[in-house]
């Protein structure tokens, strides 16, 4: 920049400059290609009156170097860098420019206007990389003999509305993010299948190089990662990891419950640069997020998004992880607690199985001992009916026996033989399942009846006493 000196008096065109046409006039301009500000020409002079009285962002750019004039409304654009530039080469200024600005300049140059609307480009103005976004025009200046001799830039930063609308913008992809997620882990029916879901819906939505999730051993000094999600050929990081090769601070805040986010590895000075991921595999990585889970006080697990390059992560982009890391997290428990009652009805179910199993058994034996019991039965009444029919059977046969005996034996084995047809009608009848028709039964009659053919077998000394 052109050295101070001792402050002329203000020229003409500088005279509503305001601060910046104060700067302009402090500098020495004695050793540099435009000499004094009064011998400069007067198509340069008018072009800087009238962009240092306005109160819209503007700046200049003059002759073959592209000397960079600006004026107080574009001043704080260019955060630290406003110092020390005024008048300076434009490349010098501005070198990280050169590759997005350097067509549109000579498109200027060659006479001809541009215009262009919310325009990212990256600056480095207050030390580091910055994205932002602007709306400008290049114009070309010509002098009085219509050469062109520079160019005019009429300009507004439109950062903060183009982030406000991305902004938007991704919370609308981030719910429809969240319902696709939902119905996603819905479906899922292992906690394997559940997880690997999970890492794969984030790792797309990300765009990023791989996602999954880590178990943490009791002692909280591993991390057993059984799957991940890749994208681009990233090799898999399944496998064990030790917490401390990731970086003793940084693990650190992993067992206190916070986030780890790290844009550039190489350039993070609490990571250890090439520490391996896993044993005898070098780090492929360069940025990570890495949300922890910790429940009932413990650091139980993890869910890590890796990204091949350098990566400046939004505070969305965190704040969806962590989400992503909370809600799987519940999902793994209610399934978890599905799949534990589910095997509780199943060994109920099959419990239940084998007690009616049981108890048809049981059943069934009770049903063969009352049957053998009601069998016992019929074949003691069929035995005294038997028993009747060969009493008096063998009595028939007695030599001179008298007429009406014969009669009556004969009307008792009648009478027998109709019982025992009742009672095989009775059993058929048990047998179909039909219901039975209850009759009368006299004790006395049929007990005397009894008395009647039991006597004569029994000789003379013994003796029936009846008692009605």
């Amino acid at each position: 920049m052109p050295e101070n000196k001792r402050v002329p008096a203000l020229p003409g065109f500088l005279a509503h400059g305001g601060e910046m046409g104060a700067l302009i006039n402090a500098c020495n301009w004695s050793d540099t290609p435009l000499g004094a500000p009064e011998g400069w020409p007067e198509s340069l002079k008018c072009v800087l009156a009238t962009i240092l009285g306005s109160a819209r962002p503007m700046y200049v750019l003059w002759g073959p170097e592209l000397l960079f004039f600006f004026n107080g409304a574009f001043a704080p654009m260019q955060g630290a860098r406003q110092q020390g530039v005024m008048g300076q080469p434009f490349a010098q200024v501005w070198p990280e420019l050169r590759a997005d600005l350097e067509p549109l300049l000579n498109q200027a140059l060659s006479g001809e206007e541009s215009a262009h609307e919310n325009r990212p480009l990256t600056l480095s103005r207050n030390g580091y990389a910055e994205r932002t976004w602007w709306s400008f025009s290049y114009l070309p200046l010509r002098d009085g003999a219509g050469a062109v001799v520079g160019v005019h830039c009429i300009t507004t930063e439109t950062t903060a509305q183009v982030q406000a609308q991305e902004s938007l913008a991704d919370k609308q992809r981030q719910q429809a993010f969240r319902v696709e997620l939902t119905d996603a882990l819905r479906d899922t029916t292992t906690p394997e299948a559940l997880m690997a879901v999970a890492a794969e819906k984030l790792g797309q939505y990300l765009q990023a190089s791989c996602v999954g999730y880590g178990e943490i051993d009791e002692a909280g000094q591993c991390c057993l990662v059984h799957q991940d999600w890749t994208a681009g050929g990233f090799r898999s990081v399944a496998g064990e990891h030790r917490l401390d090769n990731f970086a003793v601070l940084r693990a650190e805040q992993l067992r206190a419950g916070r986030t780890v986010a790290v844009h550039d590895i190489d350039q993070d000075v609490l990571t250890t640069r090439g520490a391996p991921l896993v044993s005898n595999q070098p780090m492929r990585h360069k940025a990570l997020i890495v949300a922890p889970l910790v429940k009932n006080g413990r650091f139980a697990a993890l869910l890590f998004v890796l990204n091949a390059a350098p990566r400046v992560w939004s505070d969305s982009e965190l704040a969806l992880v962590e989400e992503v890391a909370q809600r799987t997290w519940l999902a793994l428990q209610r399934l978890q607690a599905q799949l534990d009652l589910r095997l509780t009805h199943e060994v109920l179910d099959h419990r239940t199985s084998e007690l009616l199993h049981s108890e048809n058994a049981l059943r069934q034996s009770q049903k063969l001992e009352t049957l053998g019991q009601l069998t016992g039965g019929i074949a003691h009444d069929v035995n005294n009916l038997l028993a009747v029919i060969s009493a008096s059977a063998e009595l028939l046969r007695s030599p001179g026996l008298a007429q009406d005996q014969r009669e009556h034996y004969l009307e008792r084995i009648f009478d027998t033989v109709g019982r025992a047809a009742k009672l095989t009608g009775q059993l058929l009848a048990f047998a179909r399942q039909q219901p039975l028709h209850p009759e009368v039964f006299d004790v006395d009659r049929q007990v005397q009846s009894m008395a009647d053919l039991v006597r004569p077998l029994m000789g003379t000394q013994m003796h029936i006493h009846f008692e009605a």
